[in-house]
């Protein structure tokens, strides 16, 4: 019996004792587990806030080099202007200086008031005709004998280059060549003045309005400072900026039979630094000039509407220009 009774005893110690041992061994396996919990969240921590470092520090070094990057130092143009007491005394009912590169009304005398442009009409009519031909094609000069006013001197039917038309158009301010240009356009002279208003547009001369491509119809009109406008389009021109400047020329038709000896109206071609552009006249018009100067370095376009002497009022000008004018920089 009491081999019994501690045989019992000692096999409840022994399962007392496996429980111990197995929750000993849960303990420490959980032990174990929250070790390395602890150890990946501390790593996770550690090389998040490494790697937020290193976003710190590059952010950082992007900030620098973007403050520290140079720019190409921005240039300040020349303004001319002249000073407050100028004063410009001409005939004409309206005068424009303006500077090419700035588009500066650098003196203005009903600069915005609408006049008939006369013969420097012919500025749009060469640039359609730029637009459309080429200027080695050849135009059959049809119904010449009709055209009124000055005249390159083209006979009926003969051909002659669009080359050559555009220095008869420019140089004497050929009639007849303005309207052989039109007539030979597809549509004809109605379609080509057509063109001519439709470029207006497009260049946003909105003062500006043409009813023929020669300017004897005195109701085309412009202003001083859209015709200065419309000149330096036509300076962009390489073969019109070479026109405008030619004093002399010998053009001759396709057969060679008809000989053209051009010379240009525009007497300030003599004046150095003058390059161009157009003379004008009709009775309505009286007196028009475009005239184009190189001066220290700048480019103006100066413009007389109805002057009762245009080379002597440019001329004024072209002096006031070449003395007075200042070049600023604001």
């Amino acid at each position: 019996m009491k081999d019994s009774q501690k045989k019992k005893t000692l096999q409840k110690k022994k399962k007392n004792n496996s429980r111990h041992h197995l929750l000993l061994l849960v303990s420490d396996y959980f032990d174990q587990a929250k070790k390395k919990f602890v150890f990946i969240i501390v790593s996770i921590t550690i090389l998040n806030l490494i790697l937020g470092i290193v976003i710190v520090y590059l952010i950082g070094q992007i900030g620098q080099n973007m403050t520290q990057r140079t720019y190409p130092q921005l240039s300040i143009p020349e303004l001319p202007i002249f000073s407050p007491d100028t004063t410009i005394e001409v005939s004409a009912d309206a005068l424009m200086v303006f500077e090419k590169d700035s588009r500066t009304v650098v003196f203005q005398k009903n600069g915005s008031l609408r006049f008939s442009p006369a013969s420097t009409t012919k500025i749009m009519t060469a640039l359609v005709a730029l637009d459309y031909y080429d200027i080695n094609q050849y135009l059959v000069a049809n119904g010449v004998w009709q055209v009124k006013g000055s005249n390159m001197g083209l006979v009926e039917g003969e051909e002659m280059k669009v080359h050559d038309l555009l220095y008869g158009l420019m140089l004497p301010s050929g009639n007849d060549a303005a309207y052989v240009l039109a007539s030979n356009y597809p549509g004809g002279t109605n379609a080509f003045i057509k063109k001519m208003n439709e470029k207006a547009q497009q260049l946003k001369l909105y003062n500006t309005m043409f009813f023929d491509p020669a300017g004897l119809d005195d109701r085309n009109y412009t202003t001083a400072f859209d015709l200065a406008r419309l000149a330096l389009v036509g300076l962009q021109n390489e073969l019109l900026r070479t026109i405008v400047r030619t004093q002399y020329i010998t053009v001759y038709d396709k057969s060679y039979m008809n000989v053209h000896t051009l010379e240009n109206l525009n007497r300030l071609l003599r004046t150095p630094g003058v390059f161009g552009v157009k003379t004008g006249y009709t009775e309505e018009a009286g007196q028009v000039l475009v005239t184009s100067i190189d001066s220290k370095g700048k480019t103006y376009i100066i413009v007389v509407l109805k002057s009762a002497d245009r080379f002597a009022d440019t001329e004024t000008v072209l002096k006031d220009v070449i003395e007075k004018i200042q070049l600023e920089r604001f």
